[in-house]
């Protein structure tokens, strides 16, 4: 079954390099089985920021799409946490 994600750019969303900021719109993902009430994993193209970020933990809404260094997005749910510090590439 596949369902389309609505997505608006994220505080970070202009450090993607071009083909990650291209995939993220255009790549299908799937749910991984790591996935729970916490957040939603994504598997499909690798994401990549065009440098390193240093980001602070803070509070974030559900919704939101952090990038974690393994490259594969989150998109977070009602029970997550702060944003633990990765990137937020949309809402």
């Amino acid at each position: 079954e596949h369902a389309p994600l609505r997505l608006l750019p994220g505080r970070d969303y202009a450090h993607l390099d071009q083909s990650s900021a291209t995939a993220l719109c255009n790549v299908e993902f799937r749910v991984a089985a790591a996935s729970n009430r916490v957040g939603v994993r994504l598997n499909g193209a690798t994401l990549r920021l065009t440098h390193a970020l240093e980001c602070v933990s803070e509070g974030c809404v559900p919704g939101v799409v952090q990038l974690p260094r393994s490259g594969q997005p989150i998109v977070l749910l009602g029970e997550h946490p702060v944003s633990g510090g990765y990137p937020r590439i949309a809402q």
